[in-house]
């Protein structure tokens, strides 16, 4: 099981969520860091949404809490549905946009805290 090989903590914003046990095999052995194509795509996704078409955090808190994942919940959707109807092109393309929906719901929630403790440190010095 995953929880098992890995540490997870509660973490102040910014922090990692967890950490993995080393890695195992010849990457490890040559101290390379892991990659994945798919974590690689999902950034340039991600990258993608806020510089073209403006998708920031900041513009993210104007929608309803619920709009992004409602939206990753479609994604999902969809991603079984392509894997019903084999459609093999289709199932990665939905699966990393309901993926960056998910990761722009917790940059929205991460400028949240943000915004929190900064209005907190603001008051604590008035």
């Amino acid at each position: 099981m995953m929880h098992d090989q890995a540490t997870f903590d509660l973490v102040q914003p910014g922090q990692p969520l967890f950490t993995l046990p080393p890695l195992p095999g010849a990457a490890a052995a040559r101290g390379q860091p892991f990659r994945s194509r798919a974590i690689d795509d999902l950034r340039a996704l991600r990258f993608r949404q806020q510089t073209e078409f403006g998708h920031t955090p900041e513009t993210d808190a104007r929608l309803p809490l619920a709009f992004l994942p409602q939206q990753a919940r479609a994604g999902c959707m969809s991603v079984i549905e392509d894997i019903q109807f084999n459609k093999r092109d289709l199932i990665r393309r939905h699966a990393l946009k309901a993926a960056s929906l998910l990761i722009a719901l917790v940059d929205r929630l991460d400028l949240e805290d943000a915004q929190a403790s900064i209005a907190t440190q603001t008051e604590g010095t008035a």
